[in-house]
């Protein structure tokens, strides 16, 4: 995974964490829809509008990770699950499905 790693570095898409011995990104550890967020929406560039919509667990969401959740959520690529966003959980195969399918739709590569 390396040159993805670096490729995606490089393109400020991922930052990796600083450790005291450098720069480490973990390739094998689980990622939070908080996490994919951050990334997607760096891909997109979607701006947010300051306006976080009200999910039950609102709270709960990391404060570096609010606009790109509020920007994804309008524009339907993240949707929430019985009024809740679930932003520290770690993604289910069927909502990164959710996410690709949304992504496709948004593209104009797949119409619903």
């Amino acid at each position: 995974y390396r040159g993805y790693i670096e490729g995606a570095l490089s393109l400020g898409i991922i930052n990796g964490t600083i450790e005291a011995d450098g720069l480490h990104f973990y390739p094998k550890k689980e990622i939070t829809l908080s996490d994919a967020a951050v990334i997607i929406n760096k891909i997109l560039g979607a701006k947010a509008d300051g306006l976080l919509p009200v999910f039950l667990d609102s709270e709960d969401i990391p404060e570096y990770a609010k606009d790109d959740i509020s920007s994804l959520n309008k524009l339907g690529i993240l949707t929430s699950i019985e009024g809740k966003i679930n932003p520290n959980s770690v993604l289910t195969k069927a909502q990164v499905a959710q996410i690709i399918l949304s992504l496709l739709e948004y593209s104009g590569k797949i119409n619903k």
